[in-house]
Formats: C-alpha cells, structure tokens, sequence
C-alpha cells in the first residue's frame, strides 16, 4: 500500500487520503468507499513539508504555469513551477540539469527540491522571469494544444 496525497486533497489540514496503487489482491476485496477514506495523522504537516503544501495552495500554483490547466499533478523542482501532465512530459524531455520533473503524488522529494521550489516562489514569479520578453505573436499555449505547439512555447 502506499499514501499518496493529491494537491486537491492535500488542504486538508492533517488528512490524508490513501489510494491503494499495489496489490490488487486486496484493493478488489475493498469497497470503493474504503479505498478513499481520510487518515487522521497524529500530527500536522511540519517544516519543509508544509511550507510547499502552502506554496501549492496560492491560487497561482493551482494551474499549469505553461497552459493554465487546472490542478496539476507534476513540478519542475529546479524551474519552481508547477505542471499538468503534458506540459510535465515536455520538461522531462528537456532532461533533468535543465527540467527535474516530479510528481506531487508519488514521488519523494528532497529537501533541496523543496527549497528550490520554495526559493522560486511558484508560477508566477517564474513566469515573470522565464515570460518577459515572449514575442507577442507567441502565445502561451492553452490545456488542449497540440503537443507540437506546447513543445515549441517551452523549448523557445
């Protein structure tokens, strides 16, 4: 079994909800309803830790910085932003010294990844930074682009 805890669930306060990802044995001899029950920790989410589930949380961070898609799963640790999906794909293409790629779920983060992160600021700030001179006939891309056109808007 392994804890996993999903931006849209990780605000709440000291509960984790877990997913059964391994065995499925046992995740069929589950009820549906078990299989996404909060845990009440003994403790709250401390230091380092609690510092990006509160970066997470600004509404900046709740959208893919490059297409604006909501609730992104991913993060480029070293960029400071945060990533859908297909925009995550595109980063880890770039490889890991330019774009280190990292799930927000699944993956263990060090705590360098999360001083980057938190050194960064989020979205925003590295948007105003990576964004400032884009040509205006360059837009950004949006959720359902090609991914030829979002390769192209990153790599630029």
């Amino acid at each position: 079994i392994r804890l996993l805890t999903p931006p849209s669930m990780f605000c709440a306060g000291t509960e984790i909800f877990f997913v059964v990802v391994s065995y499925p044995k046992f995740a069929s001899n589950m009820s549906a309803a078990n299989r996404s029950q909060p845990i009440k920790l003994n403790r709250p989410v401390v230091g380092k830790a609690r510092k990006l589930k509160d970066l997470m949380l600004k509404s900046d961070n709740r959208v893919c910085a490059d297409c604006s898609a909501p609730d992104p799963k991913w993060a480029s640790s070293n960029i400071g932003v945060f990533l859908c999906l297909k925009c995550g794909d595109v980063h880890r293409a770039l490889g890991q010294d330019i774009s280190n790629v990292l799930s927000l779920t699944l993956d263990d983060w060090s705590d360098s990844d999360i001083d980057s992160m938190i050194e960064v600021g989020g979205n925003s700030y590295a948007n105003s930074i990576y964004e400032a001179f884009l040509p205006k006939d360059h837009p950004k891309p949006k959720p359902d682009s090609p991914m030829e056109y979002r390769t192209k808007f990153i790599r630029w």
